[in-house]
């Protein structure tokens, strides 16, 4: 299995979880709308919600990281999208 493919199975739960935690806070807000749940309900559900969303970015945040280390350090370099300083040639400021 190739890194992209083992980035997207491993991202793929996780989304899932998040749609599902949107689901649950909308409905804990509405339940709390109409008096059937209370605050620590929808915070709980909000709370649930974020920690999803966090993972998600988290697992993002991996899987960049991944793909960063491997490639060569040559390769790194350039996709920092600026030329190497030459520091030789560096005056003094004046």
């Amino acid at each position: 299995m190739n890194a992209l493919t083992e980035a997207t199975v491993s991202l793929l739960p996780r989304v899932k979880a998040w749609s599902a935690a949107e689901e649950n806070y909308r409905v804990r807000r509405e339940l709390y709308r109409a008096g059937k749940a209370t605050v620590v309900d929808v915070t709980d559900a909000e709370t649930d919600l974020t920690r999803s969303r966090l993972d998600v970015v988290n697992s993002h945040v991996t899987n960049a990281s991944r793909a960063w280390r491997s490639r060569t350090p040559s390769t790194r370099h350039r996709s920092l999208n600026h030329a190497p300083r030459d520091r030789s040639s560096a005056s003094a400021p004046g």
